[in-house]
């Protein structure tokens, strides 16, 4: 009977212990975690991006204001000023009211941006606004980037978000991480907050400052770049020797089936119309403004012309929305452009103020714009 009651005793001790370590330890280590996620990425970046840091906290600011998001890449972060789209759009729309949100990444082309949304939980910070629209590049390649490792898909720009606290919170690391260089140690930390964070704690307790966010961003993801002014196109014509012996890719003619599949039957595209089904928003899609020196330089006119029409063709059998305002020919190359690729600031207030009135003519989006009080 004694042998009995020391057991009992033991195991009463030991289960005792397991409270105490579980309570003492684990809750306070929870807790610390769950305040961690609520505080420390004011202080330092949650993404490793001052510019993403911004557009997260503005979505999630003013999560009842956003009733059109337009996303994309570099293209859209330089070329859609929202104001100006909105003044547009209000001007001709008899009455209906858009407030929009420019979410463009650099070096997010669709097929990451698709991913981006789908897994990042970005629209759920925003309410989900009405209608999301995507900037298209005709002259590059489209297609899904899967939540897995995809080294292709993890380049300079990218990889500083797709490795930060964020991606590793939503899962979006995978892209860039190979599973297996991943020990199972650093597997199971990563599943708790607290020592997930452990870098940024670093950061802020050895004095790292969050990188200060330029004052040209506005406070709806707009970012304004000067006019890139005779000198530059000198400048860019004396490069190209170089360019061809040392990026022959940019002169590459793009596969023929990128974009036909794209938009066949189940292809990108139509995963972009289930991806807005999924998330309760309307997807459209636009052409970017692109300077046509991009497109004459590395011959890409005869692509972007078939892919053009492509889109065209989808959006009439899908009755989805595509906004294709040209190829900006008319524009000042000097004025409108900030360099071989992207609109000024001045071009990005003229094409937006295009873009603007050219949804307002859109009787299903004022409709869905309409809507937004009763939505939120």
């Amino acid at each position: 009977m004694a042998g009995a009651s020391d057991a009992m005793t033991n195991l009463r001790g030991a289960m005792v212990f397991l409270a105490v370590a579980v309570f003492g330890i684990a809750v306070p280590v929870y807790w610390l975690g769950e305040t961690a996620d609520r505080w420390l990425f004011t202080q330092v970046s949650y993404t490793n991006s001052p510019q993403f840091d911004a557009k997260l906290a503005a979505l999630k600011a003013d999560a009842d204001e956003w009733n059109l998001i337009v996303s994309g890449s570099s293209e859209v972060r330089w070329g859609v000023n929202p104001d100006k789209l909105d003044e547009a759009f209000n001007s001709a729309a008899n009455g209906v009211t858009v407030r929009s949100f420019n979410l463009g990444l650099d070096g997010f082309a669709p097929g990451l941006t698709y991913t981006l949304l789908k897994h990042g939980r970005i629209l759920a910070e925003s309410n989900q606004p009405r209608v999301l629209l995507i900037g298209l590049n005709l002259a590059e390649p489209i297609a899904i980037v899967s939540l897995e490792y995809a080294p292709d898909s993890c380049g300079e720009l990218k990889k500083p978000i797709l490795t930060s606290p964020f991606a590793i919170d939503t899962g979006l690391n995978v892209i860039c991480e190979d599973p297996e260089d991943l020990s199972l140690s650093e597997s199971l930390l990563r599943r708790i907050k607290l020592l997930n964070y452990r870098k940024p704690i670093r950061a802020l307790v050895t004095g790292q400052e969050l990188p200060e966010l330029s004052s040209d961003i506005t406070d709806r993801g707009f970012q304004p770049y000067p006019p890139a002014g005779a000198d530059y196109y000198v400048t860019f014509e004396a490069d190209q020797a170089r360019m061809r012996r040392e990026e022959p890719e940019r002169y590459a003619s793009l596969p023929d089936h990128i974009w036909p599949n794209a938009a066949a039957d189940g292809g990108a595209l139509d995963e972009f119309l289930a991806l807005g089904e999924e998330l309760g928003v309307t997807v459209g899609f636009f052409f970017l403004p692109t300077n046509p020196v991009y497109f004459d330089t590395f011959g890409k006119i005869a692509t972007v012309e078939e892919n053009r029409r492509l889109m065209r063709e989808w959006a009439d059998s899908r009755g989805a929305l595509f906004i294709d305002l040209g190829i900006k020919r008319e524009y000042d190359p000097n004025v409108d452009y900030a360099d071989f690729r992207h609109l000024s600031g001045l071009g990005a207030d003229r094409f937006s103020g295009e873009m603007g009135k050219a949804l307002a003519q859109d009787a299903e989006i004022k409709a869905l714009l309409a809507s937004n009080s009763e939505h939120r």
